[in-house]
């Protein structure tokens, strides 16, 4: 059936149905038409065809001549990572020449031009003649004259399905659609500019770069490549979109300057930043802009992402390996381009910035070895900058560049200095034992580089004196004594682990008949019972507690009897008033358990590691937690609980948790016996 299609030159007409479906453009506002994209959805079988069609056009297109070297778009083995590093290039080479005046530094321009409504206007008569040119011909010049033929768009509204005849443009979401495009686009890239112009196209994206010595020359040039631009659309049936028009100016001058162009009667004054292809184009090619861009644009759709996802249990393995890969993808995107942004560059053009100007490398240089010569400038900057035709050492010759690095260590210009300084340090300096040598004395001697070298000694601790004729104020040789003092390691503090707070044991005493504090404060303590005398020996403090009921915290001797207390208070005040016993308990989490780890477990790993007999029901939960691991919750007394927290992890299974006092919450108090309704109580204070 195809290859009867091919033969005789035909397209199926039901093939040519094609179902409109409006995507909306973010951030644009929901009634307007342009806030849409609009893609067709088309017959497989027709994609079928068309990509058989789209196979021998590429093929006879090439043979014809082929597509500009400039169109980057819908072609094989090219990206928008090309054109943008041929832009990035282009500017750089402009940029990084020697100086101004003279010099071969000129500045570029970037301007972004968009098309309005650019794939639906196509005109199907333009591009059969962009065909015709490149020697297309015969069936295949023929199916596509028919594959435009009687074409109909169906599109849904509130009243129902409805069908629309179509007499221009490309279908987007078509197989065919971007080699017609591009044959068609093929002529405004290959239009002649003025000397230092050049035009980038991807898809329908234009980009014009002009590289110019002066900014006025550079915004006259500018203006006539844009109408020239204009004038080959209007004859195609294309319209730039003025108000879409973005340009940026970038140069390596200190001054911060703009230019201004025409487009379509309108003024654009260049920006600090533009986006060209998902990647920020900034004035000094830095990328400062792109790397804040980029980092809320890989926060915002992880935060997206992660809305849609259940927060039951954390996320799990496989969810966090699918939003490190949608951040790793957005933030790593045009990464050839903007990588030199991450880190200086160490090369030969920034070495002596690094050595020299404002680093700390270069005050440590200076310091250390203590030659005077280091405060001049090198061949290495002065070439950079045109006031010197070569970086070679006037000295050494041979091709070897003059840096700070060469006249500190290799230079034999100031070898007699270097040994000198040696001798009285007592080793050879290297770059590798620089650091070690200055922390062993902040105040480095110093060599003056003349024909007699002074004697180099070491500078003395100053002492503080009186204030005299001729001497330094008193407030100027404290500073210094402060800053001659030698270098002293400080020990790291020891890690502090949360220990609880120990409360002693307590018996809380509750009226039964309405009596109130005092009346019990009187009964407990005043009674001639010998059981409440006895009582009364192992208490240490006697609390009111917030209900008016009486508290009292037992001492070291009373906390080992606190059922007996609690038993001979009540035979003693019989239907009176109530007495319960209060034990002290601590809650520990047990964090990164195996999520098949059971309460048995934990309890033979506390006993085996600690020689502490904990039971299942001191395990208050044991539940889900982040990462597909556990989380376990003990309640245990003081005394059990310190030595687990001093340890700080328990081995269970084959994981290693980690142990934690739970942070902010006040320990507990429970009630052991027939009190004991729940896991744990507050304390009533």
């Amino acid at each position: 059936m195809y290859n009867a299609c091919l033969r005789e030159g035909t397209f199926p007409s039901r093939w040519k149905r094609q179902n409109l479906v409006l995507l909306p453009k973010p951030g644009k506002p929901p009634g307007e038409a342009s806030s849409y994209r609009p893609i067709c959805l088309l017959d497989t079988a027709a994609k079928i065809l068309e990509s058989l069609i789209a196979r021998r056009l590429n093929k006879a297109i090439e043979q014809g001549g082929g597509l500009s070297p400039n169109q980057y778009g819908f072609r094989k083995a090219r990206s928008t990572i090309d054109v943008i590093s041929t832009i990035v290039d282009t500017a750089r080479d402009a940029i990084s020449g020697n100086r101004w005046k003279g010099g071969t530094k000129q500045y570029c321009m970037v301007v972004t031009l968009d098309i309005r409504n650019a794939f639906n206007s196509a005109e199907w008569s333009r591009i059969m003649g962009s065909l015709a040119s490149f020697g297309v011909q015969g069936n295949l010049l023929h199916i596509v004259d028919s594959y435009f033929t009687n074409r109909r768009l169906r599109y849904s509204t509130v009243d129902g399905s409805e069908e629309y005849s179509i007499s221009a443009g490309v279908p987007q979401g078509s197989v065919l659609g971007p080699v017609l495009w591009n044959s068609m686009y093929d002529g405004v890239l290959r239009l002649n500019f003025d000397p230092g112009t050049r035009i980038f196209g991807f898809a329908d994206d234009i980009a014009v770069v002009l590289t110019e010595k002066e900014l006025a020359v550079a915004e006259q040039k500018c203006n006539s490549a844009i109408a020239t631009i204009g004038r080959w659309l209007s004859v195609a049936g294309l319209e730039l979109a003025a108000h879409k028009t973005e340009a940026v100016l970038i140069s390596s001058r200190k001054k911060v300057e703009t230019a201004s162009i025409e487009v379509g009667g309108k003024t654009i004054t260049s920006k600090r930043a533009i986006k060209y292809l998902g990647v920020m184009l900034d004035t000094r090619l830095c990328f400062r802009e792109h790397l804040e861009y980029t980092c809320q644009k890989a926060l915002s759709s992880a935060r997206a992402l992660a809305r849609t996802m259940l927060n039951t249990r954390g996320p799990k393995q496989e969810r966090r390996l699918l939003l490190t890969s949608v951040t790793k993808s957005i933030s790593l995107y045009a990464a050839p381009v903007w990588a030199s942004a991450l880190r200086p560059v160490y090369g030969k053009k920034y070495e002596t910035n690094m050595w020299l100007y404002g680093s700390n490398d270069g005050r440590n240089l200076r310091r250390a070895v203590g030659l005077t010569a280091l405060s001049q400038t090198y061949n290495t900057y002065l070439k950079r900058f045109g006031h010197e035709a070569s970086d070679e050492c006037t000295w050494c010759g041979a091709g070897i560049v003059e840096d700070a690095r060469h006249i500190a260590f290799h230079c034999p210009r100031y070898e007699a200095q270097r040994r000198e300084l040696e001798s009285r340090i007592g080793t050879r300096i290297t770059i590798e034992n620089l650091v070690p040598l200055m922390l062993e004395n902040e105040a480095a001697p110093t060599v003056e580089v003349s024909e007699k070298v002074p004697e180099v000694h070491k500078a003395a601790k100053p002492k503080v004196a009186s204030p005299a004729v001729g001497a330094e104020p008193v407030h100027q040789q404290k500073h210094q004594q402060r800053h001659s003092t030698d270098w002293q390691k400080v020990a790291p503090k020891p890690a502090k682990r949360a220990v609880p707070k120990k409360r002693p044991a307590a018996i809380l005493v509750q009226s039964k008949g309405g009596m109130s504090y005092s009346d019990m404060l009187k009964l407990v303590t005043r009674s001639q019972d010998a059981k409440l005398q006895a009582v009364g020996e192992s208490v240490q403090k006697v609390r009111r507690t917030a209900k008016g009921d009486l508290l009292l915290e037992l001492n070291q001797v009373g906390a080992k009897n606190v059922s007996k207390i609690q038993q001979d208070i009540d035979s003693a005040l019989e239907g009176q008033v109530e007495a319960k016993s209060l034990a002290n308990l601590v809650r520990l989490d047990v964090l990164e358990m195996d999520e098949e780890a059971t309460k048995a477990e934990l309890c033979q790993a506390v006993s085996m590691q600690l020689s502490l007999k904990v039971t299942e029901d001191d395990i208050k939960s044991l539940r889900p937690s982040y990462g597909g691991s556990q989380k376990a919750i003990l309640c245990l007394p003081a005394n059990m609980a310190e030595p687990i927290l001093k340890a700080g992890q328990l081995k269970i299974g084959y994981s290693v948790c980690r142990v934690r006092a739970q942070p902010g919450r006040n320990q507990m108090l429970q009630m052991p016996g027939i009190w004991a309704l729940s896991g744990s109580m507050s304390r009533p204070d």
